[in-house]
């Protein structure tokens, strides 16, 4: 069995839950909590980072402070299945830290500490940063395509690509989709400058169509914006 290799390229990451857990309060150097753990028949790596005082509240062992101790993780990237083509831009959501994965890194606390901990004691690590491209080879010419994030309070985080209407990119894209090869999409997720993890994200074609996605992007048959007939003639692909 192999690890998933996401290639969403840089993880530098900055933190979330306000008082309890800020940026000066995480200890980077080395994952508390980790997880190998099986999805769609890759094995995933998940690791979670403890505050700082987490070593003195288990120590003290005081149960009274145990909902104090607090872990932070990015969870495990993924693209949600719904994918949104908009007249000017598209857009699509990325999952971190669900609830089954927190549920998962409370057992490994009751199993490494022998605490009960709550779900939402697992925090979601909070970027300042989420920014991707897309970059494809198309009759002997690169072409890229840049998207980010802009509301880092909501999640999935939606990550938005402008384009002109009528641009070559754009145009260029719709043709990947028809042709459904799959895409790369490299994005650098970070916070404060601490890379943290680098990896990928990608669909394939044959997720593609396991997604039943193409109602979804490109809107119900009866459709305004793009109609199917000018997306056969323009040429549609998205990741």
């Amino acid at each position: 069995m192999k690890y998933l290799l996401l290639n969403l390229a840089v993880f530098c990451l900055v933190l979330v839950k306000s008082e309890v857990v800020n940026q000066n309060n995480i200890v980077f150097e080395l994952a508390d909590l980790t997880i190998d753990y099986e999805m769609n028949n890759e094995l995933v790596h998940l690791e979670a980072f403890k505050t700082k005082s987490n070593d003195d509240i288990i120590k003290s062992k005081k149960i009274e402070d145990y909902g104090k101790l607090y872990w932070v993780s990015i969870g495990h990237p993924r693209i949600e299945s719904r994918l949104n083509f908009l007249r000017f831009a598209f857009e699509f959501r990325v999952s971190l830290l669900t609830t089954q994965l927190q549920n998962l890194f409370v057992d490994v606390v009751k199993r490494k500490y022998g605490i009960s901990i709550h779900p939402e004691q697992i925090v979601n690590l909070k970027p300042n940063k989420f920014e991707c491209s897309i970059h494809f080879f198309d009759e002997d010419k690169w072409f890229r395509l840049n998207g980010k994030a802009e509301d880092f309070n909501v999640y999935p985080l939606k990550v938005i690509f402008p384009f002109g209407f009528k641009s070559i990119e754009k145009e260029k894209l719709y043709n990947r989709i028809l042709k459904n090869s799959s895409l790369d999409i490299n994005c650098e997720f970070s916070s404060e400058g601490q890379v943290l993890k680098k990896n990928t994200l990608i669909i394939s074609a044959k997720q593609f169509n396991l997604l039943n996605l193409n109602d979804e992007i490109f809107g119900p048959k009866d459709q305004v914006y793009i109609t199917r007939n000018q997306i056969s003639s323009l040429a549609h692909e998205l990741y």
